[in-house]
């Protein structure tokens, strides 16, 4: 294996790590904060942190790169639509479930993968990904045939997200990680925003939203939407997708052990 692909398997490891948190803070944040508008906030913040890393790696001058602009509006709009349902169901859910039911990524990232985007999936993936489809079954029926609305919302994100991905890979091949994650946190950032004036009327609460909440902003702004998404990016740079996506895999454990620890779920 090349030097190369170890380090982005490493940065897909250790963002897995950190953004094992990521279930802990969104179910902890149901019924605190609106969740598109705790998107909004947190996304808007994350990209200001990732224009101060595009200044200091001399990448600006990509933000205007145009060849870019088409493979990043598919970019975005999957990222938005996906999140956006994330964020509602997320909230509605517990950290245990949120950290399974994100592993249905892997099942429609192999899946689109194979029938869509021309690569090549072994039968130890494919293997790997039923077994997640199974297992996230389970999940979603809970032992009874009622559908929990937010864990089937966290279901149709995991649809999105393998586009995203798909897209963000096409759009690197033109411009850096870095400029590619600005680009996609101030877009969809908007997009949540709007939403969430509609949606959640936080045009009238929006201020008091963002003072009574600022330290889990902060937290998922800063942290997990800044520092991960740029170990996620880099990485993706280096590895094919369905291999960032097995690695990805191990933020169900990181998931469900904090919410165990942390919010002291019972699995």
């Amino acid at each position: 294996m090349h030097r190369h692909e170890r380090i982005g398997e490493l940065m897909i490891l250790f963002q897995c790590i950190v953004f094992g948190f990521f279930p802990v803070l969104l179910s902890y944040s149901g019924g605190k904060i609106p969740p598109l508008f705790f998107a909004a906030t947190s996304t808007f913040l994350s990209g200001l942190v990732i224009f101060l890393y595009t200044v200091l790696s001399g990448k600006t001058q990509e933000i205007f790169n145009r060849k870019a602009y088409l493979p990043m509006a598919k970019l975005v709009f999957f990222i938005s639509a996906g999140y956006s349902l994330f964020y509602i169901g997320g909230s509605q859910s517990s950290g245990i479930s949120i950290s399974i039911l994100a592993q249905m990524e892997i099942f429609f990232t192999f899946l689109f993968s194979a029938l869509i985007f021309g690569e090549v999936i072994n039968s130890r993936k494919i293997v790997s990904a039923l077994g997640v489809f199974f297992g996230s079954l389970l999940i979603v029926y809970n032992g009874t045939f009622s559908i929990h609305p937010g864990n089937l919302l966290m279901i149709l994100a995991t649809v999105l997200f393998p586009f995203a991905n798909w897209y963000a890979q096409q759009a690197m091949k033109i411009i850096s990680p870095q400029t590619l994650l600005f680009l996609r946190s101030m877009l969809s950032s908007i997009i949540y925003l709007v939403l969430s004036f509609w949606w959640e009327h936080t045009w009238q609460t929006g201020v008091q939203e963002f003072e009574e909440n600022l330290g889990l902003i902060l937290i998922n702004g800063l942290l997990l939407f800044s520092v991960t998404k740029i170990l996620w990016y880099e990485g993706l740079k280096r590895i094919d997708l369905s291999k960032a996506i097995t690695i990805g895999s191990s933020f169900t454990a990181f998931g469900f052990l904090y919410s165990i620890f942390l919010l002291k779920e019972v699995p």
